[in-house]
């Protein structure tokens, strides 16, 4: 019968003992931690971002990152948020009109459309129709207020039309209801009363 040697590498462990190199533990990252920049419930081992190389915010989406978009309020579930979300929707609703909570909630979405509903369509998130969240970039001209200002005296000359502002766009370019914002000699466009 023939034998083959086997060579292992050999590598001091401890002064005069050694064991070979297959049978070194690994580093490995701390327990829980990102290893691919997902996180949060969905993952396998509910992965946490702190401590990875991805950043230390898991964003509402599941990802590892830095910056609003993952920490900010509404936008994180976990890690270095920068401001507690006191404020998240436990209903679905959102924006001004709803006490001005925020979606981050991800079993509603991200996204809060102008009318004051949380989601991730693209009525909810789509340029023009988001007033919170992981919006998309606005269009360059006209669409939805975003933040109740409307007319030819603000950038974008948005309306009211669809918004939780109200229905009327004042000659003064805010968005309201009443005849402050809709009376004949004070409404610039929407809902304008004629009388």
């Amino acid at each position: 019968m023939h034998f083959s040697a086997v060579v292992l590498a050999l590598v001091p462990l401890v002064a005069g003992s050694i064991l070979p190199a297959a049978l070194l533990p690994r580093q490995m990252p701390a327990s829980g931690v990102s290893l691919d920049g997902h996180c949060g419930e969905k993952t396998p081992a509910n992965s946490t971002c702190v401590g990875s190389p991805f950043g230390s915010c898991c964003s509402t989406s599941g990802y590892c990152g830095s910056g609003v978009e993952y920490c900010g309020a509404g936008n994180c579930q976990s890690g270095a948020c920068t401001a507690p979300a006191t404020n998240v929707t436990k209903d679905g609703t959102c924006g001004p009109k709803y006490n001005n909570w925020i979606c981050g909630d991800r079993h509603w979405g991200a996204c809060c459309s102008n009318a004051g509903f949380c989601g991730n369509s693209e009525a909810h998130c789509g340029a023009g129709f988001c007033q919170s969240g992981p919006c998309k970039k606005e269009a360059p001209s006209g669409g939805p207020s975003l933040d109740g200002t409307c007319g030819p005296n603000f950038a974008r000359n948005r309306t009211c039309t669809g918004t939780s502002f109200g229905t009327c766009c004042s000659k003064w370019g805010f968005c309201g209801n009443g005849t402050t914002y809709c009376a004949k000699d004070s409404c610039f466009s929407g809902d304008c009363l004629t009388a």
